[in-house]
């Protein structure tokens, strides 16, 4: 518990610090995050999946060099107009390389889990980026902030006050699930995926993403009525719990405990970010949905 606790202040801090400076800082944060992910990623596929043509470091080199390329574009102004191309090399380019291969289970499955893996860790890492760099108004602390730690970057206020908002929000509930799943936990949420996790700690889990919701809209400046945060921190906080169950699905299939042993107490990379994955797309799509419809 103590080993765990402690993992969890210091990820937070390691993590705070890049997402208060923003620009190329945050970026690196996610891109980093998504290699690593992935790297973990390909080992629990080649524990479900048949055996792979080419080497392993063939693999995961097309792969994070995808996740980097996804991180690049969300960096730049007007990156989204390569998107496209992004996501046609992400999908072809390890198909060409089943050429290389006899053709058989293992070549096809190679280039599915490659592309699969690849989407599921740099569609979030795009839209975190992206989401940091969201214009308009925040908490006028937030703005003095914002712009003091920024260097040559624009120092997007309310893009840092979404991505606060996300991660807070998953990182309490996520405490929150655990100690009131340990603590009153009795009926099992989804024995066949993850048996420690029950009903009593979900639903304590969406109440503090609800409270930690509010208390960030409200404290960032994201809107001036706080009813909007309800249903953000149900979302975010529905959002992680799924993120959370479809990575204990695999190691499940994989018949794994962790997806590595990265950070004491959690595991690897996937075990600690595995909410995130699901919630900062939900993040993205509501603060592009809320700020076109809200004067900032």
């Amino acid at each position: 518990m103590r080993i765990r606790a402690a993992s969890s202040i210091g990820v937070v801090l390691i993590a705070l610090v890049p997402t208060i400076l923003g620009g190329p800082f945050f970026a690196l944060l996610m891109i980093a995050i998504g290699v690593i992910g992935f790297r973990e990623f390909l080992t629990i596929a080649r524990y479900i999946g048949p055996a792979w043509p080419g080497g392993a470091d063939t693999n995961f080199l097309a792969g994070a060099l995808a996740i980097v390329a996804f991180g690049v574009v969300a960096s730049l102004e007007h990156g989204a107009t390569l998107l496209p191309i992004v996501l046609a090399f992400t999908v072809g380019l390890p198909l060409v390389g089943v050429l290389a291969h006899p053709p058989g289970a293992g070549s096809v499955s190679a280039w599915s889990w490659i592309v699969a893996g690849v989407l599921y860790l740099a569609v979030p890492v795009y839209m975190a980026i992206d989401l940091r760099s969201a214009p308009g108004v925040a908490a006028s602390w937030l703005e003095r902030l914002a712009f003091a730690t920024a260097f040559t970057w624009p120092a997007t206020a309310r893009g840092l006050a979404w991505v606060l908002l996300v991660l807070l929000t998953i990182w309490v509930a996520d405490s929150a699930a655990y100690l009131v799943g340990r603590s009153f936990g009795r009926r099992p949420l989804a024995p066949l995926i993850s048996p420690k996790k029950t009903i009593e700690g979900s639903l304590g889990g969406l109440l503090g993403a609800v409270i930690v919701a509010a208390a960030c809209w409200r404290a960032f400046g994201l809107g001036p009525d706080l009813l909007p945060a309800i249903p953000i921190g149900l979302a975010l906080g529905i959002a992680g719990q799924i993120g959370d169950l479809c990575e204990s699905a695999l190691k499940r299939a994989a018949s794994i405990k962790d997806s590595g042993n990265l950070i004491p107490g959690h595991g690897g990379m996937l075990d600690r970010v595995d909410a995130l994955l699901f919630a900062f797309p939900v993040g993205w799509g509501l603060a592009a949905a809320i700020d076109r419809w809200l004067i900032v």
